[in-house]
């Protein structure tokens, strides 16, 4: 069970969140970035979508891990071609006409919210 979750505002945006980008920030592209651990936060939130919801984040009274950062250029995962393509199949796994421009728009908004996060 997660200890805090990401509202955001579509299921694509949910998927992307959970399948990729959770696993980019612990084993992918920013695996040795500073500050050191930074993923550990991140790995016990999860996303949720629910319609009317503002894209943001609720943090449990019960949360044990100290988010250290909240600003990740996910827009860069689009500059290689295997974490691209692996999103776009996701998006397209719920929208057959799933595009590029709709992943960039997407991954605005989930950058957004992990934006209201402040470090605690």
């Amino acid at each position: 069970m997660a200890n805090a979750t990401l509202f955001l505002t579509s299921a694509i945006q949910v998927l992307l969140f959970n399948k990729e980008i959770t696993g980019q920030l612990s084993d992918g592209y920013w695996e040795n970035s500073a500050p050191f651990e930074h993923w550990k936060f991140w790995s016990c939130v999860g996303a949720s979508f629910a319609v009317g919801h503002q894209p943001g984040i609720e943090i449990s009274t019960a949360m044990y891990v100290r988010c250290n950062r909240n600003n990740y250029g996910l827009e860069r995962l689009l500059k290689f071609d295997e974490p691209r393509e692996r999103m776009l199949a996701l998006g397209r796994s719920i929208d057959p006409s799933y595009t590029e421009k709709q992943l960039r728009a997407d991954l605005k908004v989930i950058k957004m919210a992990m934006r209201t996060v402040r470090y605690v």
